[in-house]
């Protein structure tokens, strides 16, 4: 039996063998996790699940912080995972847009927010860290063929963090324009960049609706295991 310690949560102590190599972080409203797997234990706003002895599901409360998805993914870092997949509420830019959801390929951050503001903590990564390849842009066809296959419409392309996601400032609005913003979303962006922060790439998902319960569990399940695989 080997045990593992997580730092950013003391309460959370796995006591099984494993190997971890991805995860899955959410807040969506539809609990993925509780869909999925098995439920190692609870934390403050957090539940905590294996899928497999390869993959983490990570249930966020609704809405989550920033501080909170960068708990979570240290948390998973701390557990060895190398490969995540992160997914979160947002809103398309238009409003006739009939799909499902992005894949995002990368995100402007106008909130003002940063998960990395503060004194940094070296175990996970340097000062300044290289984000610019924090989205695993490449697999965008292989990510919207699956889920199609499951019934799910996604576009790719880039999503906006406002400063609030319920009223666009005028600045918002023209950075939207000029730079061909697909959707807004909120702080799943914690998430890529504290991954960013340690060496490892995120694969996004930002869903415009509730998706339906069936399909959304196939198609998560058949993403953790192309991310395994990577």
């Amino acid at each position: 039996m080997s045990e593992i310690k997580f730092p950013n949560w003391p309460q959370l102590i796995a006591t099984e063998k494993f190997n971890f190599k991805s995860a899955l972080i959410s807040d969506l409203p539809c609990r993925p996790g509780q869909l999925l797997g098995k439920k190692i234990m609870s934390a403050d706003r957090f539940q905590f699940y294996e899928f497999s002895q390869e993959s983490l599901l990570f249930d966020l409360q609704s809405s989550a912080d920033v501080e909170l998805w960068r708990r979570a993914v240290r948390a998973a870092l701390d557990a060895g995972i190398r490969h995540f997949v992160l997914c979160s509420m947002g809103h398309p830019v238009s409003q006739s847009n009939s799909v499902d959801g992005l894949f995002v390929t990368d995100h402007l951050n106008l909130s003002g927010q940063n998960p990395l503001v503060g004194p940094n903590v070296e175990q996970y990564g340097p000062r300044f860290p290289d984000v610019s390849k924090m989205y695993e842009r490449e697999k965008s066809a292989v990510v919207i063929d699956l889920a199609q296959r499951h019934g799910i419409q996604l576009e790719s392309g880039l999503l906006l963090i406002p400063q609030q996601l319920t009223k666009l400032t005028e600045l918002e609005q023209r950075i939207i324009t000029q730079n061909k913003v697909a959707a807004v979303g909120g702080a799943i962006f914690s998430g890529a960049i504290t991954a960013a922060h340690a060496g490892r790439r995120s694969t996004a998902i930002i869903f415009y609706h509730p998706p339906a319960e069936l399909p959304l569990k196939a198609f998560l399940r058949d993403l953790l295991q192309i991310s395994i695989k990577s």
